[in-house]
């Protein structure tokens, strides 16, 4: 199953995102695989999701150069718990 956050809901004003404009073609191939697909809207599900520093440390850093990545981004942009 592939989840995606990204594109905006369809009664968005404009689908000018990120994740929707960086690379049209993956999107267009997942879009029309046949797989299972959860798709989060980035304009609304963004914004439900939320984590703190101490849940980062936690749970992301230290599993893999991934998360170590993602985690020094978190933390030095400044969020705090």
């Amino acid at each position: 199953m592939v989840f995606w956050l990204g594109g905006n809901p369809s009664h968005w004003p404009h689908n000018r995102e990120l994740n929707l404009r960086g690379d049209p073609a993956a999107v267009r191939f997942i879009m029309e695989a046949s797989i299972r697909f959860g798709w989060f809207p980035g304009a609304v599900g963004a914004e439900a999701l939320k984590m703190t520093l101490s849940e980062m440390e936690i749970n992301v850093q230290g599993r893999g150069p991934l998360g170590n990545y993602l985690f020094r981004i978190f933390r030095d942009h400044g969020f705090q718990d």
